[in-house]
């Protein structure tokens, strides 16, 4: 594999510090752990830290940095986890940054808004800026799932989603 074939990526996301020897609680935004075998180095906040060992806890990996030896040194550190990694990706596979600034769509095809932010936690969920057409609210909570997503096209830039009395209870 020559290093053509990587690119730096958003893998995870800070979530705290963990215990008093400078581990860091992550979340992971990769479907599978094994990506992270390979990675040596990790950015967080422009910084490059040895990536020395994680381990798993529920949905999140708790990661040891050979570069943070403390609690308060781990505590400074927040935002996005970024690594090169190998970017080819299966044909329905994507990178959550490439969420961005995606344009959202009803099942009518109408644009309602564009991605502002990803959230995780439990369920990863995306938030839409609304346009002014559709501003009863300003902004709309989708939970990331199936039940809610028609279709996802990074090519033409636009998300398509299924409008739910459900969903539409969620955000009311």
């Amino acid at each position: 594999m020559g290093s053509s074939d990587l690119e730096k990526r958003i893998i995870a996301k800070v979530s705290s510090a963990h215990g008093i020897k400078g581990e860091i609680k992550i979340f992971p935004l990769l479907d599978s752990f094994e990506a992270l075998e390979d990675i040596k180095i990790i950015t967080i906040n422009n910084q490059d830290f040895h990536l020395e060992s994680f381990r798993p806890a529920k949905q999140f990996l708790i990661v040891k940095l050979k570069e943070i030896r403390d609690r308060n040194s781990a505590e400074a550190l927040s935002g996005y986890v970024f690594a090169e990694i190998n970017s080819d990706l299966e044909a329905d596979e994507f990178f959550i940054q490439d969420l961005f600034k995606l344009r959202v769509l009803n099942e009518q095809g109408q644009e309602l808004g564009i991605i502002e932010n990803v959230g995780e936690g439990a369920q990863v969920k995306i938030f839409v800026k609304l346009n002014e057409t559709f501003q009863k609210r300003n902004s709309l909570i989708i939970p990331f799932v199936q039940q809610f997503i028609e279709e996802i096209n990074i090519e033409e830039g636009f998300i398509k989603i299924k409008e739910s009395e459900f969903l539409l209870s969620l955000n009311s």
